[in-house]
């Protein structure tokens, strides 16, 4: 679900073009912290959204030349 993963919290910001405060919304996402083991032991500790996990280890690993996906 989208509420699960995105915050919107209040915050008063300046406009610098009419050189006052206003009220707004930011919306921030929400993020875990993983540590990806590699043969039991520490490789990465990443923060990241808690989605698409095994697409992201693959490309962590084939970004450090740890795992080579298959030619296609």
């Amino acid at each position: 679900m989208l509420e699960d993963k995105i915050i919107t919290a209040e915050v008063i910001r300046f406009d610098a073009v009419e050189n006052i405060f206003v009220a707004d919304k930011k919306f921030i996402v929400v993020e875990k912290f993983f540590e990806l083991r590699l043969n039991g032991e520490p490789f990465r500790k990443i923060f990241c959204s808690p989605e698409n996990l095994e697409d992201l280890t693959i490309g962590i690993l084939a970004q450090a030349e740890k795992f080579l996906p298959p030619k296609t």
